[in-house]
């Protein structure tokens, strides 16, 4: 197959693109530059994707943004130009409509996307696009969007924001994420429970750096229905605290404060070896980070050099050390069991995520009530004979460590935080990661010992917000 023939994610984005400017334009330009784009897009996109069996590209085997991405846009390309009698269009719908369920069932059934919000809104926005574009061909025939799994993940945008408008950056995805305003319009119009998060965190033109065609045309026209459609508008609330149990996330939403903790397995897309993280944010900004995606080089997607990058080892994670040794890769490394109250306290058990079988138990459990500001983190160690036990910390603020507490001074308040261990051996060192964007950032990682005796240990970490008010320290009650 020659390059100019590969159909992958740019190559089909750019063909769904140029199919549908000419479908909007054809009475405005001229017929040679229409038939010229419709034959360059049918002979490198649309023949190209049918000249290989069914089966044969492989993203037609991922369960992820790929084939939402590949299979939508050739989808819609074919929707655009080629004619209702075309034996070509039929079957390539039907190639697209019996590959498209594998982009659904590589998300949860409580609508947890793995890959993290980021890929989200890159999938959604072309499964949504073609979805209603068949919709609309078909006169409801066909309408990819009427499942209820579908809906449930529809609704999962709007919990990945924190107060203050920072996003869970679990797995690749970013602390300060930006929704499409367009497509979450339209979801909030045709789906129950939907919620637009605030205004203030919608995608601009320009942060989307590749400037993709469809995301920017439902910007344009979806927000433009959902506004004359007023008798159709709903305010919808949100519950304070959510469990996601298939995923194994709890996300808190307190006032100013944000809290999101995971379980899972380490071999999810996009996979960070990352089972038991937490991020904790108040007032928008983050003192306790999950620090998402890094630049996306060769390297980051080896399987032999991805974990030795920062941001995708556990090294680089709110997460124990257990006798030196990090996390490991793999779906063998996993949760033993994630469950919550759901009133505000989410136990975890994860010795799995070091060492599968081991002897030894590892439980970590995250408390935050809605009427209590403190947020503690209690780790506790059992059947731990000559095991070593370290605690790890991640923040982006440079910290101060007194005698009793280590101190993050952000912008309007402080950060807290108190351990049950002495934090005269709380040890500081300061590492650089390169950010999705190719910025370097300085990160600051705290670790300390747990004394295990009788093969037992037990660490618990109190966060509390301290306001800062006219010179004064006020506790900021949530």
């Amino acid at each position: 197959m020659q390059w100019q023939r590969e159909v992958d994610l740019f190559a089909a984005e750019t063909g769904q693109t140029l199919a549908n400017i000419i479908h909007l334009n054809k009475n405005y330009l001229k017929p040679e530059v229409v038939q010229r784009v419709k034959d360059m897009v049918k002979y490198r996109l649309l023949d190209s994707y049918m000249e290989v069996p069914a089966g044969g590209w492989r993203w037609e085997h991922f369960y992820n943004n790929w084939v939402a991405v590949c299979a939508s846009c050739v989808g819609s390309a074919a929707l655009f130009l080629l004619n209702d009698k075309a034996e070509q269009k039929k079957a390539i719908i039907e190639r697209v409509c019996n590959t498209l369920p594998a982009y659904i069932e590589g998300m949860h059934d409580d609508g947890t996307c793995p890959e993290g919000m980021s890929y989200f809104t890159y999938g959604m926005t072309y499964f949504v696009g073609f979805a209603r574009q068949l919709k609309e061909d078909t006169d409801g025939g066909i309408d990819l969007m009427d499942s209820e799994k579908v809906r449930n993940i529809a609704r999962f945008q709007h919990k990945c924001y924190l107060p203050g408008g920072n996003t869970v950056s679990f797995s690749d995805g970013q602390s300060e994420d930006h929704y499409r305003l367009g497509l979450t319009c339209y979801l909030a119009r045709n789906i129950e429970g939907v919620v637009i998060p605030d205004i203030s965190a919608a995608m601009e033109f320009e942060m989307d750096h590749c400037y993709r065609f469809m995301g920017n045309l439902q910007d344009d026209i979806w927000v433009q229905e959902y506004l004359e459609a007023e008798d159709e508008k709903r305010e919808e609330g949100e519950e304070w605290f959510t469990l996601l149990p298939q995923a194994q996330w709890a996300v808190w939403k307190k006032g100013r404060t944000g809290i999101a903790f995971k379980g899972g397995n380490n071999d999810e897309p996009h996979n960070h070896n990352d089972i038991g993280s937490f991020l904790l944010t108040v007032e928008g900004e983050v003192f306790l980070t999950d620090l998402g995606c890094g630049e996306y080089t060769k390297e980051y997607f080896q399987p032999d050099t991805r974990y030795d990058i920062l941001c995708n080892r556990s090294y680089g994670h709110n997460v124990p050390i257990i006798n030196g040794c990090e996390q490991s890769a793999g779906s063998g490394f996993h949760s033993e069991y994630f469950r919550s109250d759901c009133e505000g306290c989410v136990e975890l058990s994860f010795a799995g995520a070091y060492e599968p079988g081991a002897d030894w138990k590892l439980k970590r459990i995250v408390e935050s009530y809605a009427t209590d500001s403190i947020v503690k983190i209690t780790d506790c160690i059992c059947n731990a004979d000559k095991v070593l036990f370290e605690e790890r910390l991640v923040t982006q603020i440079e910290p101060l460590i007194q005698e009793s507490q280590i101190l993050l001074r952000g912008q309007k308040g402080d950060l807290a935080i108190k351990i049950t261990e002495e934090c005269a051996s709380v040890q500081m060192k300061k590492e650089i990661f390169r950010n999705h964007r190719g910025k370097d950032e300085d990160v600051w990682l705290l670790t300390f010992p747990v004394s295990v005796r009788e093969g037992k240990g037990k660490c618990q970490i109190c966060c509390e917000y301290i306001k800062r008010k006219d010179g004064e320290e006020i506790l900021c009650r949530q």
